[in-house]
């Protein structure tokens, strides 16, 4: 029997895959104090009893009970700048259109980094409604946006920019973005598709 199936069998669903945590009320809270944590798997029984759960880049299993589920507030603008995007996250039932969504895009402007499997998504984002409709069409299909990039770029740190993105829509018929820095807005025309 593997480690998963283990998990499998035992699940207590305390915390599931993916979840944000912080440590609570242990010696490991002390020293990380301000560390945000991702559940690498559903919370499950150990051998012993205890209700635990792997996290990422943590040796070992933790236990439930000192941990504490973070709630995400999408108000709240260092949150969400700050916020941890798991795959499993991104394939769920939100997706980064619907994260776009939710952005106050009159109060938040510039970097948004997003960690995704330890990985740093590097978005830039500027403060208009029409860069979130342009934002959000564009990366509805991220997973081809970004293999595009990983070719003309050779970055696989997923780095997000304006002049990429221009590329990727015009190269796959989708429009034309250009980036206006007098006005500070985007401007996309679905009927131009080369440069």
């Amino acid at each position: 029997m593997t480690t998963q199936d283990y998990i499998d069998n035992n699940e207590t669903n305390t915390l599931k895959k993916g979840d944000i945590v912080k440590m609570i009320n242990c010696v490991e809270a002390q020293v990380n104090q301000d560390v945000q944590w991702i559940c690498q798997t559903t919370s499950f029984k150990d051998k012993g009893g205890d209700d635990v759960v792997f996290l990422e880049g943590f040796s070992g299993y933790f236990l439930c009970e000192y941990l504490d589920k973070i709630e995400v507030q999408w108000y709240n603008l260092i949150q969400i700048k700050n916020l941890v995007f798991t795959q499993e996250f991104l394939n769920g039932n939100v997706s980064l259109p619907d994260v776009f969504e939710k952005l106050d895009f009159d109060k938040y402007s510039g970097n948004l980094d997003i960690y995704e499997n330890g990985r740093m998504l590097n978005c830039t984002v500027f403060a208009t409604e029409q860069n979130k409709e342009v934002l959000s069409e564009v990366i509805q299909d991220f997973p081809a946006f970004f293999r595009y990039q990983e070719a003309e770029t050779g970055r696989d740190n997923r780095y997000i920019n304006i002049a990429c993105i221009t590329e990727f829509m015009a190269c796959n018929g989708l429009g034309y973005v250009k980036y206006n820095r007098a006005t500070d807005k985007l401007y996309y025309d679905h009927k131009c598709t080369d440069f």
